[in-house]
């Protein structure tokens, strides 16, 4: 191997150190982390504080197991969608395990019933 640099190795390093362009592909790594959800991860809060909540615990994750074999069996949708698919299937197991639990209206500021903002 040579050290020697012929003059299209030149102009690539010219290109991957010119500043807008490193500007321009970092806004465009960004978009893509976003489009297709891998900057951050989904999470499912499981209210564990009353017995009623095993139950409901149960039923909602036989759902989402159910909602996952079903997105992962679709055969004419491209990976990106079934990406969102399984997103929304993770926020909606979320959101109703968190429903079920919630008696803010009878028991308000309680820790036990009230899991508005829960994370």
């Amino acid at each position: 191997m040579t050290n020697k640099m012929n003059n299209e190795e030149r102009a690539w390093i010219k290109r991957m150190n010119n500043p807008q362009l490193a500007k321009k592909r970092y806004h465009y790594q960004n978009a893509v982390e976003n489009h297709f959800g891998g900057s951050h991860a989904v999470r499912i809060t499981v209210p564990a504080v009353d017995k009623t909540h095993i139950d409901s615990a149960v039923l909602h994750f036989e759902t989402l197991s159910q909602k996952l074999k079903e997105i992962q069996n679709l055969k004419h949708y491209r990976d990106l969608d079934k990406l969102h698919a399984f997103r929304l299937a993770i926020f909606q197991c979320h959101r109703d395990l968190k429903n079920d639990a919630d008696d803010s209206l009878a028991f308000v500021l309680d820790p036990a019933h009230d899991f508005r903002g829960a994370k």
